[in-house]
């Protein structure tokens, strides 16, 4: 039911009227300052079982399962950024809000997000509600080639704090405006609830008119900020890709 329902999804947002717009990461929360009156759908997928000799097969999950976020984004005026959710991996319901700005060298901004989730404490595996809040900053192109990021969060569940650092190398233009970058982010893991191993995963990504396509392998299945600095069980790689797309309504 989740592949069919993805496939459609992924059908009727490549079909729609879209705008080129600014650069992202993988699982880390870049600072957004696209324009007021535009919305974003994400969708990311992480194939749980690691990387195998039958790589096409564990590349279109035929031998392992999924890990999936779908997220739907809104932006009422510069900066002003809204967020809808949903992680399969805690059956988990995300809704936040956030506030960025764009200081010309570097971008601040500061996120805070209602999470409901299954998670398991004290050997009890049952639904949680919570409070995530993240402080990002990311700098500008440097020659318009590299760029650096860091998350900064807290989380009220598990009273800690989490780190996530991010890095975008590359940004080679191709013919018909399509742009190629590298992309890698680290986790070092202050918070072991899922695992002893720091979380890390590097990316390739495509930017045309109006979508970002990343494909990305990694020891994480986990597809948001926040899972992604609970640490990992191992040091497995694993495949995975994220879609972004946006839309400016009324255009």
């Amino acid at each position: 039911m989740n592949r069919i329902f993805t496939s459609i999804l992924l059908v009727i947002l490549l079909s729609l009227h879209v705008h080129s717009y600014e650069r992202s990461g993988i699982n880390f929360l870049n600072p957004s300052t696209i324009q007021g009156g535009s919305s974003t759908y994400t969708i990311k997928h992480r194939f749980i079982g690691p990387v195998t000799n039958d790589i096409i097969d564990t590349f279109f999950f035929l031998n392992t399962g999924v890990s999936m976020y779908l997220e739907i984004a809104f932006y009422p005026i510069d900066g002003l950024r809204f967020h809808f959710g949903y992680e399969n991996a805690f059956s988990g319901y995300h809704i936040g809000l956030g506030y960025a700005y764009d200081f010309g060298f570097v971008k601040p901004s500061i996120t805070v997000e209602y999470n409901n989730t299954k998670e398991m404490i004290d050997n009890n595996y049952s639904r949680h509600n919570n409070i995530f809040s993240v402080l990002s900053i990311q700098s500008m192109p440097i020659f318009d080639v590299i760029d650096f990021g860091v998350n900064v969060g807290y989380d009220y569940l598990y009273k800690g704090f989490g780190l996530g650092i991010f890095t975008s190398i590359g940004y080679l233009e191709l013919p018909d405006g399509y742009k190629v970058s590298l992309v890698g982010e680290y986790y070092p893991t202050f918070l072991r609830v899922n695992g002893q191993s720091d979380n890390f995963v590097f990316g390739l990504k495509i930017d045309t008119y109006g979508h970002h396509f990343l494909f990305t392998i990694g020891n994480t299945y986990f597809a948001t900020v926040r899972s992604s600095m609970f640490g990992m069980e191992d040091n497995y790689l694993r495949l995975g890709f994220r879609i972004d797309r946006i839309f400016q309504w009324g255009m």
